[in-house]
This record gives structure tokens, C-alpha cells and sequence, in this order.
């Protein structure tokens, strides 16, 4: 069903009001997206949009394309068998709804725009103003009046009839009642629009808007004016107090009174599209609207390094100075929640309009946020903008450390080899952030099981952390990777002598994630000698440390190791938790296929020792399946091993002599030599009890 009629007519209102009213005939749900096909602002992206859907019915982030055609297939896909409302507000074109429509007849789409969009299939509702009865009551009931009343039905007439007039002028009636003072000032005001055409209802808009913004006190007028220009879809007191250089919370409160922002339930503002056109004509006559956006900009900019000083120093983003908006990591990431579309509606604006590097900036600042918590499609987006803003300043350094964000960003997404295709590219070019490339180079080998690149790009970030000036995160992050790879080539003692370092350090520089992933694999490391205490209690410290910066991805991941140091120890109830917490999390936010495996062999392992042996089995087998997709050897292994401990326990000895023995080929060829340990010791067993029956 598509909804038409002229600006400010109701179709919104209308929309939701029967989104709401038929709630109970969609049982499995509603979607609604303002496409703002109206706004002076780029429109949503198609991708964004879908994206954002299919997070909302559930869909995983790791299993979440990233081109538009594969994005459409899988909304659709989601929705199959599913009674779901999508109400798409503020369409500009068929073009723009088409991608989002369902193949499934059991759902429903409600669209609005300002035009007769023709859409296959679909009927249309043309919304009008309001009959003179009927604007002649709504007007009535609101003032106690008598819809009788002569001074009713000429506020009516003067408002064209139509919802939005007739709501600005009720707005700015609160607290006066003066109705025929009111009248008066319309009508006066009808000699400005003479040369409106006949029925034309923006002219009543117009008359509306002009009337309540001459009534508005200068500084609310001010306040209003800028509100025009701000790229996101709203604000919060504090972003409009950076807009207009002082406390707004007071004139915002009066804006909202008079019906000329929009107050939503979170404590943000925002202007209708027709208000935010006004506003922003209105501004354009001023001259001080460019800097006060720039303020707002910068507010964004230092808001943003605020957040990754406290939850991501080993970034190293520059330290905002004094006062601080926010004081510790659940503020920040609450800030970052709310903040999310209107940063991201910052950057493309800096990225198109100016100031570019504003836009760099921005991601700099909430890239390590946007990393680990899902919101894939649209970091991406902001990226590819910063990148296209560097590229048109010419900055190469800056190019490269935008190269590096999307590397991280499609490492997060368990694609390690277009990552690597990136940190290649990004080399041709290298600057400041050549610790950075050396890192992200050593991590992507390390998973991809080159050992030699792996060793040689940790060992070059070394040499650049015991440089001058350097960062002590440079060396930190080297004896972190140098660790995992003594770890996985079962180095133990080497590599407990460098998270040892690793961990000193990071507590000294005040860097809660990597002193995290110090301590989780020094955890790993004390797991493998078989010193499940110890293991366990710095696998605790590394999930407090993550659950507070937010970081998911890393969480889920020593969930998964503590699951399994947890089940090694004999504390198989504290291992089902939580091993169960980091299932729910897969689900719920996603992640590489890389820690799903490690997930799943830490589920294997927990079933096993609760005796359920087939579901043991199948359990490992998705793992091995994870990690054979995404290339990651070492989890392969581990789930090769897992599986052949089951099937030993369940007496199918060949199955187990076979897994085994495949995980031994594959543990000498890649140099996983805990793992070739294990695995030799498995088929000498296993060989020995196919000789002797017992």
C-alpha cells in the first residue's frame, strides 16, 4: 500500500498509527525506516537500510552480505515464512522502496511519499487535508472550543485544512489560549503570501511556520535556525549546546512546546523534513551558520577521541582536552549507541562537503568501537567515504590508515584474505601507520597459518616499538603476537616469557584491551601446561576487562577458553554457563567464522564431558566446517582433535583413528607442534588399542 499526499498532510502519522493499531495480525514483527527521500541530506542507503533490517529479524553480522543484490536475496530470505509490517516512510522513487520489498506473502508493506509512486502490485491511499468539519473538531477538542465557533473555523481556513498548520498553531496557542489574537496575526499575515497560487498548501505551511518562528524568543529562533543544518537525524541536549555554543536544554524544551522539534522517547530532538527545510532557509540568511555546524563537528570529533582514549588508547587518539562530556566506559559506550547515525550522517557530510579530514577523524575516533559490535555494513560505508575524502586531499598516510580499518573490518567479518589484499595495497604506501600495517600483516599470516610472515612483520613492529618515539602499544602488540605464535607452534615457555612482558607493560601504559589479549592467551598458555587455576582466573580478569571496554568479538572468544579451561578442570556446570553465554552471543551479534569455531570446540568439549557423545560429534564437525571456510588451520586442528576424542569415548575407533590422523598431517605441515604432540600421542593410542582390543 502506498500513502501520497503534500508535505505535512499525515502520512507518517497515519502510517505508524496503523502499524500500531494492526500489531497483533504480525505476529513476528514490524520494520519501519525513515528513507528520507525528502531530506536536504543524501537519502539512506539501500544498503544501510538493509542492513539495519536484517539485524532487526535476527540475521548474524558475520552472515551478513555486503553487496546490495546479496543483501536484498538475504532480507528476503529472512523474511520467508514470517508475517512482518515494513513501513517505508518518506520514499522518493520506486527505485528506492524496490529492493526492499518482501517475496512473501505473508507480509505487508506500507510506504509513504509525497508522490503516486507506482509500485507493482500496490494499491494507493492519496491523503488530502482535512474537510472543514473535520479540522474544525480536531481543532475544537484541543482548545475546548465550540467547533461552531467562528473564530474556529477561520483558524481552520487560515491553516489550509492541513494536520501539520493546524498543529503548529495549536502549538504555539499553548499557554496563551488567545485565539483571536492568533487569528488576527494569520490573517495580516496572508498579505505576505498573495502571490501564492490558489489551494497551494505549502502555503499554509509557510504562513504556519513563519508565524511561530516570529513568536519564538531570538535565542530559541537561533537554536532553531541551526537545528536546520545538523547532517544527522537528531540530537541530544548536549550536541545542541555544541551547535549553539551554550546550554540548550531550555530553548530545545520550548521548541518542543511549540511543536517545532520532535521529542522522542530517548531524550533526542529532531525537526519534521518540511521544519527542517525552514529551519535551514532560515539559517542561510545568517552567516554564523557554518560555524556553528563546524562546532558541532568538533564536538562529534573530540566526543568520539574521548571514547576510544577510554576504551581503545592502544589507538592512540589524540586525548581531548578539558572538560570531559564522558568519564568511563559504560558512559562511552552508551554515548556511542546514541551517537552512531548522527556520526556516521557527520562523516559523509565531511567527506562530501568539508571539512574532509573531519571525516578521517570521526573514524579514527569510533573505528574501534564500530569494529566489535557489529555494525559492519555501515563502518564500511563511513570508511569507503573517509577513504574517497583522503584521496581528494591527496593524503597517502591517511589513505593507508584507512587501508588498515578496512583490513580489521573485513578480518572481523572472517574474510582474512581480501584483509591481507588490503594491508598489500596499504604497503605500497606506508607512513605513520606502519606499526599499525606490521600488526594487522601479523595477526591476518598468524590465522592464515604463515608462520614465517607472521614471525617477520611481529619482529619489524618490535624494531619499531623500541624506536624513538614510539608507542609502548608497538611493543606490546609485538610480544602479544609473538606469543600466539609460540603458543600455537608450542613455544609454551617462549611465549609465556612474552605475554608475561606483554602483560607488565600493558598495565603500566593503561591499555585494557591489550593487556586483555595478553592476559587471555598467557591464560591459553597455562591451559596448555595443564594449570587449570591459573588459567582460569586470568581467563576471568581478560572477560572483566572486555565486558567493560565492549569489545564482543575478543569477549566471546575467552568465553570460549574459559568454557574450556573451566570443563578441563572438572567444573562442568560453570563451563555449560558459560559456554551458553558465548553461544548467545555468536547469535546475537556475530563474528568471523574463526571464533565461532573456537565456540564450537569449546562446546564439543563441554558435551563431551556431559556424556552426550553424538551431539559432540556434530558439534565439532560444524567447528572443523567453520574453520576449513575461513582458512583458519589451527582451529581445524583443534576441532579434528575434539572429534576424535569423541568418537574414541563413544568406541568408534576408526572414526577416531581417522580424524586423528588427518589432524597429525595437518599439525606437522602448518608447525602446530602442541597440537602434533596431542596428536601423535592419540593415534599411538588409538593404533595400540586396535592391536590389542583393549
Amino acid at each position: 500500500m502506498v500513502v501520497s499526499g503534500p508535505p505535512g498532510v499525515g502520512k507518517t502519522a497515519l502510517a505508524t498509527s496503523v502499524g500500531h493499531t494492526l500489531r497483533g495480525r504480525f505476529p513476528d514483527g514490524q520494520l519501519y525506516v525513515n528513507l528520507r527521500g525528502y531530506s536536504p541530506a543524501p537519502a539512506l542507503a539501500t544498503t544501510a537500510v538493509l542492513a539495519r533490517f536484517l539485524r532487526a529479524t535476527g540475521v548474524r553480522v558475520d552472515h551478513m552480505p555486503l553487496d546490495e543484490a546479496a543483501l536484498v536475496a538475504a532480507y528476503r530470505a529472512a523474511l520467508r515464512g514470517r508475517r512482518v509490517l515494513v513501513i517505508l516512510d518518506n520514499a522518493a522513487s520506486a527505485d528506492q522502496v524496490a529492493p526492499l520489498l518482501p517475496d512473501e506473502p505473508g507480509c505487508s508493506v506500507l510506504i509513504t511519499s509525497r508522490g503516486d509512486l507506482r509500485v507493482a502490485g500496490a494499491a494507493v491511499v492519496r491523503l488530502a487535508v482535512l474537510d472543514e468539519c473535520d479540522a474544525r473538531e480536531l481543532l475544537a477538542r484541543a482548545l475546548s472550543a465550540d467547533p461552531a465557533d467562528g473564530l474556529v473555523a477561520e483558524l481552520a481556513r487560515l491553516c489550509g485544512y492541513l494536520p501539520l498548520a493546524l498543529r503548529i498553531s495549536l502549538g504555539n496557542l499553548v499557554g496563551t489560549g488567545d485565539v483571536e489574537g492568533y487569528v488576527t496575526e494569520l490573517r495580516e499575515g496572508d498579505r505576505l503570501s498573495a502571490l501564492a497560487v490558489d489551494n497551494d498548501d505549502s502555503a499554509a505551511v509557510r504562513r504556519a511556520f513563519d508565524l511561530s518562528y516570529a513568536t519564538l524568543r531570538p535565542e530559541a529562533a537561533e537554536l532553531f535556525r541551526l537545528l536546520g543544518l545538523v547532517p544527522g537525524p537528531d540530537v541530544s541536549a548536549h550536541g545542541a549546546a555544541a551547535l549553539l555554543g551554550r546550554d540548550a536544554a531550555a530553548l530545545l524544551e520550548e521548541l518542543a512546546t511549540a511543536n517545532l522539534v520532535q521529542r522522542s522517547d530517548d531524550g533526542r530532538f529532531g525537526l519534521h523534513d518540511l521544519l527542517r527545510d525552514y529551519a535551514a532557509e532560515r539559517a542561510r540568511e545568517h552567516e554564523a551558520g557554518d560555524v556553528a555546524l563546524r562546532r558541532l563537528l568538533d564536538w562529534y570529533l573530540r566526543t568520539a577521541n574521548e571514547v576510544a582514549v577510554l576504551l581503545y588508547p592502544e589507538l592512540g587518539a589524540p586525548t581531548p582536552p578539558a572538560p570531559h562530556l564522558l568519564h568511563d566506559e559504560v558512559a562511552a559506550l552508551a554515548w556511542l549507541d546514541a551517537e552512531r547515525p548522527s556520526l556516521f550522517a557527520a562523516t559523509e557530510h565531511c567527506a562530501r562537503v568539508g571539512p574532509r579530514p573531519l571525516a578521517w577523524q570521526l573514524v579514527n575516533g569510533m573505528g574501534g568501537y564500530l569494529g566489535t559490535h557489529g555494525h559492519h555494513v555501515e563502518f564500511l560505508g563511513a570508511i569507503d567515504a573517509a577513504v574517497t575524502a583522503a584521496r581528494a586531499e591527496g593524503d597517502r598516510a591517511v589513505e593507508t590508515r584507512m587501508l588498515v580499518w578496512l583490513a580489521c573490518e573485513h578480518r572481523n567479518l572472517g574474510n582474512l584474505r581480501v584483509a591481507l589484499g588490503h594491508v598489500d595495497l596499504a604497503d605500497a604506501h606506508p607512513g605513520e601507520s606502519a606499526w599499525l600495517l606490521a600488526g594487522v600483516r601479523g595477526v591476518l599470516a598468524m590465522e592464515l597459518g604463515d608462520f614465517p610472515m607472521a614471525v617477520a612483520a611481529f619482529e619489524r613492529l618490535l624494531e619499531l616499538g623500541d624506536g624513538p618515539g614510539s608507542l609502548p602499544h608497538m611493543r606490546i602488540s609485538a610480544l602479544t603476537g609473538l606469543g600466539a605464535i609460540g603458543l600455537m607452534k608450542g613455544e609454551v615457555d617462549r611465549a609465556v616469557g612474552h605475554l608475561t612482558e606483554g602483560v607488565e607493560l600493558a598495565r603500566s601504559a593503561v591499555g585494557t584491551n591489550i593487556e586483555a589479549s595478553c592476559t587471555s592467551l598467557l591464560a591459553r598458555c597455562h591451559l596448555a601446561r595443564g594449570d587449570h587455576a591459573t588459567a582460569i582466573g586470568l581467563l576471568r580478569t581478560a572477560t572483566e576487562q572486555w565486558d567493560r571496554t565492549g569489545s564482543r568479538h575478543h569477549l566471546t572468544e575467552a568465553l570460549a577458553h574459559l568454557a574450556t579451561a573451566l570443563s578441563r578442570s572438572g567444573d562442568h556446570d560453570q563451563a555449560a554457563a558459560v559456554v551458553e553465554r558465548a553461544l548467545a552471543m555468536v547469535r546475537d551479534l556475530g563474528g568471523s567464522s574463526r571464533i565461532e569455531a573456537e565456540v564450537h570446540c569449546a562446546w564439543g568439549l563441554v558435551l563431551r564431558h556431559s556424556g552426550d557423545l553424538p551431539r559432540s560429534v556434530a558439534v565439532y564437525r560444524r567447528a572443523h566446517d567453520l574453520a576449513t571456510a575461513s582458512e583458519y588451520g589451527y582451529g581445524a586442528v583443534r576441532a579434528l582433535l575434539g572429534s576424535a576424542e569423541a568418537h574414541r569415548c563413544a568406541g568408534e575407533y576408526a572414526q577416531a583413528l581417522d580424524h586423528s590422523r588427518t589432524a597429525l598431517d595437518m599439525a606437522v605441515d602448518a608447525g602446530f607442534g602442541l597440537f602434533e604432540v596431542r596428536a601423535r600421542e592419540m593415534v599411538t593410542g588409538l593404533l595400540v588399542t586396535q592391536l590389542t582390543g583393549t
